[in-house]
């Protein structure tokens, strides 16, 4: 009788292809024959990667790949998720983070068919795994009121996961995996806040935005989740208020979190709008061979020139100020959870390249770009249009990093910088902070985030902000129409009854206090009437 060994390796390897993952690890520790053929053999490791998960190498800048360090991996991961007990030392709980985030940002841009996105949905759909993962960096240990043994490096790779996952209002508030299971819920967001406006963090070494704080331009995932929450909530209140359609690209996990995953929403509606000729997903200086002449938006490998939606939300200066100089605690201790209301910008931006330079970090050019970005907010907003111009370039680590400078009336005013979640051409889009164009040690500074809606360029003006009958603001471009809140009354205007209600909505266990601010100036109010359109 003819034994499995004992079939000629084409047949075998057909045969083992099909093998699960985590089996195939157990077989080669079954029997010398089986890891004499299992182990080092990367062709069968491939093809049982491939069965399973995405192909990594359309993603990956690299043409060669471990199949069976990563399928190890990955086998790792799979067994603390399904395990009952999540026990899990430091060092391995950080590689399983990295696991994840590689999963993330080499998953497939057919998001809805993508193997990546179905294993990790499913599995930090659960609650347990979530906080372990997702919900699960220094903030939340802080919210829970729990003494933090985390590492940096691990928070911030928590951080990233989290970052990549995206978040909605159901994802604001967490139990912790340690901790009773019965116990309420807590909001991490007004420990968000206290992170976003803490002028501490905003230094020459962190360049003001979500930057390492040792000056080597590594992106400090720490910060990015604390701006990507609290704009979330932010947005969530805005939205809830307004009962507007608008959408953001952070609520759907892992959405738009790979490179090259933008896409146009308002090609296909829109099609007398003008291309910015970014039609394929290039890769930058390949699109030279043979154009004797290319043009700017063919050199650009960011993918900047067209319309850009953009969050700006800021504190009123007064509270500002408050919160940052009524007290002044040691560098290595937290602030207090931040429970002042913010005000929330909504902004549209058009942008076009007008320079590259052709050597930046990674081989890769720094684009130089101008544009206009005018509020939805004119009605009442004295500086509802501006002029903005920036630079996008990659880090020394290969994220992608944009910095922003906004203009009134010829004077330079506002500054943001901001780290491109997903890489280069990502849908998620920009998530950084805006401050004042000197540095200002007194702010006032916030968060913002941007990101693509189209890379037509309207020329004629047909895409505009228009008022509806349900009295919302719709971008609209000859009837197509995407819906937008209506903000121009000002959000900080909100009765109690208001707030009340849409805490309700959004399950929020605690109230949020109402601060009465006793350090308005002229000088205060000029300063904060103008931090909406950094």
């Amino acid at each position: 009788m003819a034994t499995l060994l004992g079939q000629c390796h084409e047949v075998l390897h057909e045969i083992l292809s099909n093998v699960l993952p985590g089996d195939l690890s157990n077989l080669s520790l079954s029997c010398k024959s089986f890891h004499t053929y299992i182990d080092g053999n990367w062709l069968l490791w491939r093809d049982v990667y491939l069965k399973n998960f995405d192909n990594p190498l359309i993603a990956s800048q690299s043409d060669k790949i471990d199949w069976e360090d990563q399928l190890k991996r990955i086998t790792t991961l799979e067994k603390l998720l399904k395990a009952e007990d999540k026990s899990i030392g430091d060092t391995e709980l950080q590689a399983c983070c990295e696991t994840i985030s590689q999963l993330a940002i080499t998953a497939s841009l057919q998001y809805e068919s993508s193997n990546n996105v179905k294993f990790l949905e499913s599995q930090l759909s659960q609650k347990d795994n979530k906080n372990l993962f997702i919900l699960a960096s220094n903030l939340f240990d802080v919210a829970r009121e729990q003494k933090s043994t985390k590492s940096q490096a691990l928070s911030n790779a928590l951080a990233k996961v989290h970052c990549l996952y995206g978040t909605g209002a159901d994802q604001l508030r967490s139990t912790g995996p340690h901790i009773n299971k019965d116990a309420p819920p807590v909001r991490a967001h007004p420990y968000a806040r206290s992170r976003v406006y803490d002028l501490r963090l905003y230094t020459e070494e962190t360049k003001w935005g979500p930057w390492s704080d040792d000056g080597s331009m590594a992106v400090d995932w720490e910060k990015v989740e604390c701006i990507m929450i609290d704009l979330a909530f932010n947005f969530q209140y805005i939205t809830d208020r307004t009962h507007a359609l608008m959408d953001v690209p952070w609520r759907v996990p892992f959405k738009g979190a790979q490179a090259g995953s933008y896409v146009d929403t308002l090609r296909e509606e829109a099609p007398q709008l003008q291309s910015s000729s970014q039609d394929s997903q290039n890769d930058g200086l390949s699109v030279l061979l043979g154009q004797p002449d290319p043009s700017l938006d063919a050199l650009d490998p960011y993918g900047v020139t067209g319309n850009w939606q953009r969050i700006v939300c800021f504190l009123d200066y007064s509270d500002f100020y408050y919160f940052n100089f009524s007290s002044v605690p040691p560098l290595t201790q937290r602030r207090p959870a931040n429970y002042f209301q913010e005000a929330i910008r909504l902004i549209l931006m058009r942008l076009h390249v007008t320079k590259i330079e052709k050597q930046g970090a990674g081989d890769m050019p720094i684009v130089h770009f101008k544009g206009t970005s005018r509020s939805m907010h004119q009605g009442w907003d004295p500086t509802s249009t501006s002029a903005i111009k920036g630079t996008v370039q990659l880090t020394p680590e290969k994220e992608v990093r944009w910095s922003t400078i906004s203009t009134f009336q010829g004077e330079a005013r506002w500054r943001s910088e901001g780290v491109q979640v997903g890489g280069i051409r990502s849908g998620r889009g920009v998530f950084g902070n805006w401050f004042e164009k000197d540095h200002d040690e007194n702010g006032p500074a916030g968060p913002t985030a941007m990101w693509k809606i189209t890379d037509q360029i309207d020329k004629n003006n047909s895409l505009t902000w228009r008022r509806c009958p349900h009295g919302g603001i719709q971008l609209a471009s000859e009837g197509v129409e995407i819906a937008m809140p209506d903000l121009q009354s000002d959000p900080n205007e909100t009765s109690d009854d208001e707030w009340e209600e849409v805490s309700e909505s959004e399950e929020v266990i605690e109230e949020e206090p109402e601060e009465e601010s006793t350090h308005s100036s002229s000088d205060i109010e000029s300063k904060a009437s103008g931090s909406g359109t950094s």
